[in-house]
């Protein structure tokens, strides 16, 4: 009996819907309802996504990660290269920004891109503190 209340009432409002809309009379005013409606639910999803988003972001910035998330091996890069660059001069970060783009953005770890000493070095002092980051991480889980 609750089924077939639900369904009358179903077919009641897409009965009415549908009279609405093909009235004439009541077509501007139905579709602008629906538009203004449709636009403010898509407003409202938009700013939930927004807000967690920037959380999750602020979250990982400041080196808080969900307990039962296992750090990916990228995050604890970007943690090391983000420490490299606080204790880094002005001249050296744009230097290593220029660098971690042409060796981890373009071609990962590639040897005919990374042959210089510099840049081995420096990949390496990363991966270094990336692992280092990823076990303490672990161990503290």
């Amino acid at each position: 009996k609750a089924l077939n209340d639900v369904n009358s009432t179903l077919n009641y409002g897409a009965r009415t819907f549908s009279s609405l809309t093909s009235n004439p009379k009541h077509f501007p005013k139905v579709a602008t309802v629906v538009l203004l409606s449709s636009g403010l639910i898509g407003l409202g999803l938009m700013e939930i996504v927004t807000t967690k988003r920037e959380n999750n972001f602020q979250n990982v910035y400041r080196g808080e990660t969900n307990n039962d998330e296992r750090m990916s091996e990228d995050e604890s890069i970007v943690r090391a290269m983000i420490e490299n660059a606080k204790s880094s001069s002005p001249l050296e970060n744009l230097e290593n920004a220029a660098m971690a783009q042409k060796n981890f953005m373009l071609i990962p770890f590639d040897d005919k891109v990374t042959n210089e000493k510099r840049d081995r070095k420096f990949i390496e002092k990363i991966s270094h503190r990336s692992k280092e980051i990823r076990n303490q991480n672990d161990n503290s889980e």
